[in-house]
């Protein structure tokens, strides 16, 4: 049996019961953003194999039948959810994701990695990927030097685990630079190319190409840029890095950032330990949630 564990709002899993629902997938879902209460976990962890059980209100599940977990977290400050009792930071869900004989996707520990951004370019600079040119700075003058170092083509985001908008440091921000001794913040040369989401899961990996104008294609929309999107094929070398990544950094189910540059050679920016994956599934119907399914629901 499957487990879904996250919250019934998030439209993620919203889009993944959906597509399970229509394959008629067997799976259960621990509803960590119910406002009615919280589900029951009883687990002993003092034995080998551990067990235990989940109460999820109208059913129960012994651990030890549990093929895969399907976790997704999503921000706590939704409105939806901010005031119900979401598990992203609850140490009884936390420690059993991280315990759980079965396989996960993906057990909180794993996503540690991506709350600081520089630790985690080392780890894909060591899987043979390219990363940008970088500084990580809280002195506006360091941030003016690479500025014009890099020609005046240069993004700048945030280096924990919060999501933010990739911006172009324009002139305009360039004038708010002495906020920057607020905080540290990432700055890297502007790569320019197609960006390419790259999903995996398990051994399998499911590859998006993005032409789009804005430097975070996230929100072109609102931006008012078009956004094109298209299943593609990689390298099997690139294929191998992205693979390779995904293992070191413990994530079975993984999104990670491609740019591909005139050159064809890969820069790889972050690998996401809860990637919004419908996003791409629903404009390019690569079968992301099916093999999801078919890689938890085997033992």
């Amino acid at each position: 049996m499957i487990l879904i564990c996250g919250s019934s709002l998030d439209p993620v899993i919203m889009f993944l019961r959906a597509c399970w629902d229509s394959e008629h997938l067997a799976y259960r879902l621990l509803d960590l953003g119910c406002s009615e209460g919280k589900s029951a976990v009883q687990v002993d962890y003092r034995g080998w194999p551990m067990n235990g059980f989940i109460d999820g209100g109208d059913w129960r599940l012994d651990v030890t039948e549990l093929t895969g977990v399907f976790f997704h977290s999503i921000d706590c400050r939704s409105e939806k959810v901010a005031n119900n009792a979401y598990a992203a930071c609850d140490a009884e869900i936390a420690a059993l994701l991280n315990n759980l004989p079965c396989k996960v996707a993906n057990r909180p520990a794993a996503g540690m990695s991506n709350r600081s951004k520089p630790l985690q370019a080392l780890h894909i600079r060591e899987c043979g990927f390219r990363i940008p040119k970088t500084l990580v700075t809280n002195d506006p003058a360091a941030a003016k030097r690479f500025y014009e170092e890099c020609d005046g083509k240069v993004i700048f985001k945030s280096i924990g685990g919060v999501r933010s908008i990739v911006r172009k440091l324009s002139p305009r921000y360039l004038e708010r630079l002495p906020l920057l001794r607020n905080g540290p913040t990432q700055f890297q040369a502007l790569i320019a190319g197609d960006d390419i989401r790259v999903h995996v899961v398990g051994d399998r990996c499911f590859a998006t190409r993005i032409r789009c104008s804005s430097v975070d294609y996230r929100f072109a929309w609102e931006e008012g840029f078009s956004l094109e999107m298209e299943t593609t094929a990689l390298g099997g070398d690139v294929t191998s890095r992205c693979l390779r990544l995904s293992q070191k950094l413990g994530l079975t189910f993984a999104g990670i950032d491609l740019k591909e540059n005139s050159r064809g050679e890969y820069y790889c920016f972050e690998a996401n330990a809860t990637p919004g994956f419908s996003f791409y599934e629903s404009s390019t119907c690569q079968p992301i949630s099916s093999a999801l399914g078919e890689f938890l629901g085997k033992p």
